[in-house]
């Protein structure tokens, strides 16, 4: 999974950053594309930075850098741009999730009161930097837990549906949250019954024999005869 799929939250934390510091922001996923970006780097969301490159590094060491000379820096050896490089300092902050780079936040400043606020509080910097990278891998590790969960959920989901007689299953306050095709078939139901109580879409279980069954091992079970459908507790 990619920072992409929270670029819009990585957004935010981008502009809050250059808000707050007064410099532009970029942030690039793991391919070195821009997802996100402030002031210049708004318009060059979606290139990539090429070749080598102070992003690439930092994302390969997983380490913070602190560039105060560029052009000069041996940081800088390799970029397709050092010979025209317009930059006064940069700062690149790995986002990691669980020993693992995700991308990198990038701090470019273009004037010398810019550098400044990067080389001469270097240490607070380095500190606010890593804060912003762990609440950008924070949602990152969200946004995957509900992934995972979500696929769980449709394996669970193909396995009740493959079984031979009908299913339904609620949450303690009586709500359908999962069922099967045979459910919907053997009680003649044509719309959605998730989020509705049992007893409502079953009126023959009434409340109280829910109420009665909460907080037991009993459960009820459906099954067919050719004659009748009938339940039994």
């Amino acid at each position: 999974m990619k920072l992409d799929v929270i670029k819009e939250e990585i957004q935010k934390v981008a502009e809050a950053i250059s808000l707050v510091l007064k410099i532009d922001v970029t942030i690039v996923n793991d391919n070195m594309e821009r997802i996100a970006g402030t002031g210049i780097y708004k318009d060059k969301i979606g290139a990539k930075i090429l070749g080598s490159s102070a992003f690439k590094k930092s994302y390969e060491d997983k380490k913070t850098l602190i560039i105060d000379n560029p052009r000069e820096s041996i940081l800088c050896e390799g970029c397709y741009r050092v010979d025209d490089c317009e930059e006064k300092a940069e700062v690149c902050c790995p986002i990691i999730l669980d020993e693992k780079c995700y991308g990198v936040i990038g701090l470019i400043a273009f004037d010398e009161g810019q550098k400044d606020i990067i080389t001469k509080s270097s240490d607070e910097l380095i500190l606010f930097m890593e804060k912003m990278a762990s609440l950008i891998s924070g949602s990152m590790k969200a946004e995957i837990k509900s992934f995972e969960y979500n696929i769980e959920k449709e394996k669970i989901i193909k396995i009740f549906d493959s079984m031979d007689r009908p299913m339904v299953s609620t949450d303690e306050n009586g709500k359908i949250d999962s069922y099967n095709s045979k459910f919907m078939k053997m009680f003649k139901l044509s719309v959605d019954p998730s989020g509705k109580e049992i007893y409502r879409v079953l009126d023959f279980i009434g409340a109280d024999v829910f109420d009665s069954l909460k907080g037991s091992n009993k459960h009820i079970e459906f099954f067919n005869s050719k004659k009748t459908s009938r339940r039994g507790i």
